[in-house]
């Protein structure tokens, strides 16, 4: 083709037919995405919601229990937060029969988890947050029989957990932390 020919029309209209598509399609993604269709799926609707440390007591059945909450900036990166599953009887890993041992989900500020006993050593975890920022831990227990910890929404732990009673939040020896939200989901 040479410079001084013309595109043809039926060209024009369909480069500009295929721009209208590919933007109307954003468009939809966007909205499905923002409608919540990747978020991680719950055990059901909520059921209880509170901002200040307690004792959670927590369903026999299917449940998601997220605990969102920060270190101060002045905190300690070395400090330890997390929820504390009681009540269940879980095998250490030294250790051949079960006995009443408190399930930790734990973190740090240095970026780093652990689920004592069963993971008792702290593993990195690049999606947890610095200090002053918010981390979620959003535990999912009995769906379809492996139960899901997430942190900030990222999967950092399949497995299954022993049934517990209770939840309460964990915190190191002077600990600067605040909580900001406890949600339980259950059908």
């Amino acid at each position: 083709m040479r410079s001084d020919e013309t595109i043809p029309l039926f060209l024009w209209r369909l480069a500009w037919g295929g721009l209208y598509a590919v933007l109307v399609a954003g468009l939809a993604t966007l909205v499905v995405l923002a409608g919540g269709a990747a978020d991680p799926s719950r055990a059901g609707p909520l059921v209880y919601q509170s901002e200040s440390a307690s004792i959670i007591p927590l369903p026999t059945g299917p449940y998601t229990l997220e605990v969102t909450g920060r270190f101060t900036q002045t905190t300690d990166p070395a400090a330890v937060w997390g929820v504390e599953l009681t009540d269940s009887n879980v095998t250490p890993l030294s250790n051949s029969s079960p006995v009443s041992v408190p399930l930790r989900i734990l973190i740090n500020g240095y970026g780093f988890f652990a689920l004592p006993p069963l993971q008792p050593d702290f593993t990195p975890f690049i999606h947890i947050r610095t200090h002053g920022e918010s981390n979620k831990l959003s535990l999912n227990v009995g769906n379809g029989g492996e139960d899901v910890l997430r942190i900030n929404d990222e999967i950092a732990w399949k497995g299954n957990m022993p049934p517990a009673r209770s939840a309460a939040i964990w915190r190191s020896a002077g600990t600067q932390f605040t909580l900001d939200r406890i949600a339980l989901y259950a059908p």
